[in-house]
């Protein structure tokens, strides 16, 4: 049976493989993420969203961890089917989990061992900020500008996602473990180029049939400027920040709602309910273009991208690190923009 995992990065055309590709493929038994989280089971659900991502040390059996995996192989050949694989972007995501991204890996070789594919797509890293900020807005809630949460980027790196983006780190964690054979890198930006080469690029790495007639759509919503600076009026309202004083309110907190209620074992907290209500109110507003041009003191707290100095500063903080990745799989990343 071939086992693969698709680990992330978030923002690197993870809803289009978790969507249209590995749920969609004929010889793929796919555990999640599936549209919506509709995960096989609640013990895999608690698996990806918990034990792998954040359970306490004290509190995390390897044994158990091992031995979830061998009955939906079982599965998997009783549906004819060659392969078994996970899509978690979550297990590179800096903003949900508390654990570090090694021991997330030494987890996830736990779960699945020896021979498993490892799938790692990367966006020139500017690029990756920009639009991670965006969608902390405009689907989490966030109140800061794009100026305060380059400040926090920069200086709280202990909780920010600037270690996220040192790439060759992250290849170097996944080949230790699997093996260098077993990891893949691709940069998202060949998508751009070629959606039926980079999807069959991955494919082919998982040892599967190539997929045709591919044409990735995209599937998170775009947001115009005047719902961007509505959406970031009501959050600031609501009193949402990032930083050390996050308390509860610690973005993707809404994940809870993929362990309990709609599916889940339990009920759901009344205040992530409230929460996600209040969000989805504050979407509406937005997406209400009359609403949006009424106040346009808004547009003042627009601004999405980098400036000139942040730019600069983000390529010498990656440089080395994208160069070192260059060497270790042997291709040009400079190609598409990334520092070097």
């Amino acid at each position: 049976m071939i086992k693969f995992a698709h680990v992330g990065f978030p923002k690197c055309a993870s809803t289009w493989l978790q969507n249209e590709i590995f749920p969609k493929h004929k010889d793929i038994f796919f555990l999640g993420r599936r549209p919506g989280d509709d995960i096989i089971s609640d013990e895999v659900r608690t698996l990806f969203w918990s034990t792998l991502i954040d359970e306490r040390e004290y509190l995390y059996s390897k044994m158990n961890t091992e031995n979830i995996l061998h009955k939906y192989i079982e599965d998997a050949k009783n549906d004819d089917k060659s392969a078994i694989g996970i899509s978690l972007e979550q297990l590179l995501h800096p903003h949900i989990g508390h654990l570090e991204f090694s021991e997330r890996a030494r987890r996830l070789y736990d779960f699945m061992g020896d021979g498993t594919k490892i799938i790692i797509i990367i966006r020139e890293q500017a690029a990756w900020v920009q639009s991670y900020y965006s969608n902390l807005v405009s689907e989490c809630g966030l109140a800061a500008t794009f100026d305060e949460f380059m400040l926090h980027f920069f200086n709280e790196s202990d909780i920010s996602p600037l270690s996220t983006l040192y790439y060759d780190r992250v290849f170097t964690t996944y080949t230790e473990l699997f093996g260098v054979d077993n990891v893949i890198i691709i940069p998202m930006e060949q998508i751009k180029e070629n959606a039926s080469s980079f999807t069959n690029n991955i494919l082919n790495f998982i040892g599967l049939e190539h997929m045709d007639n591919l044409n990735p759509k995209k599937k998170n919503e775009s947001v115009s400027d005047e719902q961007f600076a509505t959406q970031l009026s009501m959050n600031i309202q609501s009193g949402f920040r990032l930083g050390r004083d996050t308390s509860l309110n610690r973005p993707f907190g809404w994940q809870v709602r993929s362990l309990f209620g709609e599916g889940g074992k339990y009920e759901l907290p009344q205040k992530y309910i409230d929460d996600h209500e209040r969000y989805k109110q504050n979407w509406a507003i937005g997406t209400n273009s009359d609403k949006s041009r009424n106040n346009k003191n808004l547009l003042k707290n627009v601004n999405r991208l980098l400036s000139e100095e942040q730019i600069i500063r983000l390529r010498q903080v990656y440089a080395e690190s994208n160069k070192k990745l260059e060497v270790l799989c042997n291709f040009k990343l400079s190609k598409y923009g990334y520092s070097t």
